[in-house]
Formats: C-alpha cells, structure tokens, sequence
C-alpha cells in the first residue's frame, strides 16, 4: 500500500488486498475492482485397513476428511471404525478439516463365542428328565432384546421341551416344544429371562447316556 505522509491520503497505484481475495486498485484517483486467484491448499487422505476388509480408494485434492467414510467388513470381525493414529487413541470424524496428508486406520475387534453354559448328565431310560442350563445353577440372566443359542447334543432322546422362566414371572413356562436332539437353535429373548430348562419326558427317552445342554449368549 502507497500512503503519501504529507498528503494524508493514498496515492495513485495503490494496491488493496481483501482479507477474501478482493483486490481493490486505486488508479489516477478512479476505484476499480479486481479479483486475485488464491490457490488453496490440498491433501490426500488414504486408508490403512489392518488386514481385514476391501482396501477404499485414496481420495486426493481434499481438505476434509470424506463423509461418510468407508464402511468396511469382514466374517468372523467387527468394523469398529477409522482412527487418526496407529494406536487407535483418535476416532475420525467424518467431515472434519485436515490440514496435512492424512492417513486413516481400521480398528478391528475378533467376534467372540460368546459366554456358553452348559449342563451335562446322564439321562436314565423309564425317567422324566430335567436339566438346567440358567437358573438354579448358574445365576446369569438373559436380556431383553439379546439373540442367543441353544445347542442340544445327545443320542438318547428324540424330542424334548424348554422351559423358561421370566424375571417378573419366576415360574417355568414352554419356550420350545418338540425340540429334536443334536440341533441348534437361535432364540430372542422378548423379555429378561433368569432361567432356561429342558425337560424329556420318559416316553421320549431311547436309551440312556449322556446328555449336554449349551446356551451361548
């Protein structure tokens, strides 16, 4: 900027820049206007997904992280999402500013089993059979809402029943009937359970051996 000190006021050729790019020109005592082109800055985001999961495209020219980011899957492992750093301290935000090349990182966490109760006895030919897998013994109860499994392995009978109790009902009600041994099967609990049971009635009962009855949850 040209400012004349003993004139008091700009003079001729005098330059202005704008704080957003707008260059003003002051010429022979005439205003005009004028845009200067400002070159903003770019980076290049790529992705770092750990071994698990379809490797996304890099994305360059951005000054922002995507949004939405990559969704990512893999059998047998849960996405739990990008992070910022290697250790998984930062969790990214989709959208947010960047000012450098950024590397985003894939967190993985390894599918569990779940928990397994499991209740083993003999079954005895001529006898109504009752065996727990929640209740009496183990002191676990089931969640509203929560999918679970019941695994049935034996060869002594062909069919049997589950009761179940309720944590405002603790009395035994039929959950599943005709129940075929060696079988899964994946159950909802529609309310708190505290109890699952399996019953076989002496009828039903082929032979005597060993029973197991599994509720993974």
């Amino acid at each position: 900027m040209q400012f004349d000190p003993i004139l008091g006021k700009l003079t001729s050729g005098t330059r202005i820049k704008t704080t957003n790019g707008l260059v003003l020109h002051l010429e022979t005592g005439i205003l005009s206007l004028g845009v200067e082109s400002i070159v903003m800055p770019a980076y290049t985001v790529t992705y770092e997904i750990n071994g698990h999961g379809v490797q996304p495209s890099s994305v360059s020219g951005v000054t922002t992280l995507p949004n939405p980011l990559p969704e990512l899957t893999e059998s047998g492992w849960n996405f739990d999402g990008w992070y910022t750093d290697s250790g998984f301290t930062t969790k990214a935000v989709a959208g947010a500013t960047i000012s450098a090349n950024t590397t985003l990182y894939a967190k993985w966490v390894e599918q569990s089993e779940g928990t397994v109760h499991e209740f083993t006895a003999n079954v005895v030919m001529g006898s109504d059979f009752k065996g727990y897998a929640l209740g009496p013994y183990i002191t676990e109860r089931i969640p509203i809402g929560t999918s679970f499994k019941i695994i049935i392995e034996t060869d002594c009978f062909d069919t049997s029943m589950i009761y179940f109790s309720r944590e405002d009902s603790p009395s035994y009600q039929l959950y599943k009937d005709n129940v075929s041994s060696n079988s899964e099967i994946d159950c909802y609990a529609d309310f708190n359970m505290i109890g699952l049971t399996l019953r076989v009635l002496a009828a039903n009962i082929k032979q005597s051996g060993e029973f197991k009855f599994k509720v993974i949850v």
